[in-house]
């Protein structure tokens, strides 16, 4: 006797390679009475399994002659049941069962031996209160093949758990003996059937240990180090560890990039091995203690032949560099060197303009140039300007020269070049009385 149920329908997912559909249990026993299988494999041998796909089949029948399988299959409290194919056909849904099952209102015998069958066993293990598209946990041999042959290099997966998406697609964490029977934790994916990992705990070495490209945390050695290149696009936080007390160091020929957000060290340091790069794509660049500490490098001219000699009282244009947009809110500093030589002892105005002349920073005057002997003189100067404008502006820079007596040349010369070097130093509001472009 027994309570009628509404049947169950379910379509085949993969498990251990095989189309399997895993109905769950319930808290009072059953009995199934029939099973209508299909499949689009050619031919393939469907098994029922009672409580685990490691345990013999209850039940097992050939597609073809006769694609149901019938009679009373008794289902105990609490257990649930597997159907599975032994072949796969164009997909693993096209695999389907629709189960008949009744409540069992004289159970007396359900734990009775005499319910199992004598067939061979199969492996896979999987829980017993597992349904579908729930983790499903894989043990020894039953871990999927794929997953085995991705740590074919020396680690052994002991157990896997699954969360099935569809037949390629999950997400999975693997609990491995590592090279030297080393006890670690893997995490991982599986995009269009191909597997990757993203991050893995080592026992041996303790910390976060994430796979190349993605940097490690490895907290045993004492440092913060990541390897490979690494994108923080949130916030980042290193409060003590590392160098000395709250550092982060980079090694080697390393790549850290800060996307957007912060990189706060408290009471630490940074460091960057020889060969490494610190980007830091932000508008402020480095901040201390609230002062942007600039950008440094925006553009230059560096000249290896001798300007055009200007004859007093005549001015002329002795370095000029190419068209850059200033940003605006932003300071800048120009540095001027150059050797002048003059025809007769002299001074020179030397002031900074524009790309058409206009003076940014008004005149300085250079020492006294002696003339005797082909007199020359070293001269170098920095000026001080900003963009207080609401936009950017697009513009040259130069550095005009007036003698105040005789001809003055500039000198160029490959060991001895003549540059104009402009660089962004801060904030427009940290120099509030420079000129403006």
């Amino acid at each position: 006797m027994g309570t009628p149920e509404p049947d169950q329908y379910l379509t085949g997912v993969n498990i251990g390679g095989l189309p399997t559909c895993f109905f769950a249990p319930r808290p009072y026993p059953r009995k199934i009475k029939a099973i209508l299988c299909r499949n689009s494999a050619p031919s393939s041998t469907v098994n029922v399994y009672r409580g685990s796909l490691n345990s013999s089949p209850i039940a097992s029948n050939s597609l073809g002659g006769n694609n149901t399988i019938s009679g009373d299959i008794k289902i105990p409290t609490g257990q649930g049941f597997f159907v599975q194919w032994s072949a796969v056909g164009t997909n693993y849904s096209d695999a389907s069962a629709r189960v008949t099952l009744q409540k069992d209102d004289s159970p007396f015998d359900e734990a009775s031996p005499l319910f199992w069958s004598t067939n061979p066993i199969r492996d896979l293990t999987i829980p017993t209160d597992a349904a579908p598209n729930t983790p499903r946990r894989f043990i020894g041999p039953d871990v999927p093949a794929e997953i085995q042959a991705y740590f074919s290099g020396g680690a052994t997966p002991i157990a896997v758990d699954i969360f099935y998406f569809d037949d390629t697609h999950y997400a999975w964490v693997a609990y491995v003996l590592d090279v030297g029977n080393v006890p670690a934790v893997w995490v991982g994916r599986a995009y269009a059937g191909v597997l990757s990992t993203f991050y893995n705990y080592n026992a041996q070495t303790p910390g976060l240990n994430f796979s190349p490209g993605y940097g490690s945390f490895d907290a045993a050695a004492g440092t913060d180090r990541f390897f490979g290149p690494v994108q923080f696009s949130d916030f980042v936080q290193i409060v003590s560890g590392g160098l000395g007390n709250g550092g982060l160091e980079i090694d080697g020929s390393s790549f850290l990039e800060m996307l957007a957000g912060s990189l706060a060290l408290f009471h630490g340091a940074v460091e960057i091995d020889s060969t490494g790069t610190f980007e830091i794509n932000t508008s402020a660049g480095f901040v201390v203690d609230g002062k942007s500490m600039g950008r440094g490098f925006l553009v230059e001219d560096m000249d290896t032949a001798n300007a055009a000699a200007i004859v007093s009282p005549a001015s002329g244009f002795v370095s000029s560099c190419p068209a850059f947009t200033f940003p605006p809110g932003r300071a800048f500093r120009a540095t001027f060197s150059s050797v002048l030589n003059v025809t007769v002892a002299t001074q020179a105005l030397v002031a900074l303009t524009n790309g058409v002349g206009t003076v940014i920073v008004g005149s300085t005057r250079t020492p006294q140039i002696q003339a005797g002997g082909g007199g020359q003189q070293d001269f170098l100067v920095q000026w001080i300007f900003r963009n207080n404008t609401g936009g950017g502006v697009n513009t040259g820079m130069q550095v005009r020269l007036t003698p105040a007596a005789g001809t003055l040349t500039a000198i160029g010369a490959a060991s001895m070049p003549r540059y104009l070097y402009i660089e962004d130093i801060g904030e427009a509001s940290d120099h509030p009385n420079a000129p403006s472009l």
